[in-house]
């Protein structure tokens, strides 16, 4: 146990995780937000990385964080709450991109996830879904020619299936897959054939061998 507690309630939570491609294992804390813990691959210690905000005011940045991935390409750690974070283990400093940033009030989930090329997949209300490119600062929102379709549907998490399309699992909507264009694929609720058993979508993974999406609901 990584956090030896014994009162009960808030503080036990871990918010977010992700793992490099050497094994070792990055994750949040919800009692200590301004710092990232590594876990080193034969899992026999903890560090905790305290971390220097880089033009950020806020005394807590990742407060709001929930998830991680970790970027090989740049050997960094890609997070959101209503604003993107880079956050550089190494150096110990902690980035924030502000021309990718939602309203506040929306940022309850805030999911993440990468495509291939390193492009960024973020946003916490599916009409304002957009995919950041990091080397060019180009923002791209998928529904901004149709926004109020997907107005106030809340993403829960997010993955990224292939370099052209992606599901998205809301919190009350069900399951949606679309491609980069923003064309809607596939949409599986209650309702649907074949039909969720919740529409609150949780977790989604892919099956690595044969690609099967198996997706966790709430009940």
């Amino acid at each position: 146990n990584v956090f030896a507690k014994t009162n009960q309630g808030w503080g036990n939570a871990m918010r977010g995780i992700c793992q490099n491609a050497e094994g070792e294992i990055f994750f949040l804390h919800e009692a200590d937000t301004a710092a990232i813990y590594r876990m080193k691959k034969d899992g026999l210690g903890v560090e905790k990385v305290a971390l220097k905000s880089s033009g950020i005011k806020e005394q807590y940045p990742l407060r709001s964080a929930k998830y991680l991935v970790f970027d090989e390409k740049r050997n960094c750690i890609w997070t959101m709450t209503n604003t993107l974070l880079k956050i550089d283990v190494e150096n110990q400093r902690i980035e924030s991109f502000t021309s990718v940033t939602f309203d506040r009030e929306y940022s309850t989930f805030n999911p993440i996830d990468l495509f291939p090329d390193g492009r960024i997949l973020v946003g916490n209300t599916l009409d304002k879904l957009c995919i950041f490119d990091p080397e060019s600062g180009n923002i791209e929102k998928l529904f901004e020619d149709n926004p109020s379709k997907y107005f106030r549907i809340y993403p829960k998490v997010l993955m990224v299936e292939a370099e052209d399309r992606f599901w998205v699992g809301t919190h009350d909507r069900g399951l949606f897959k679309f491609n980069i264009e923003g064309d809607l694929l596939q949409h599986y609720h209650t309702e649907s054939t074949p039909a969720l058993p919740n529409n609150h979508v949780s977790s989604i993974y892919q099956n690595g061998k044969d690609k099967t999406i198996w997706v966790g609901t709430l009940g």
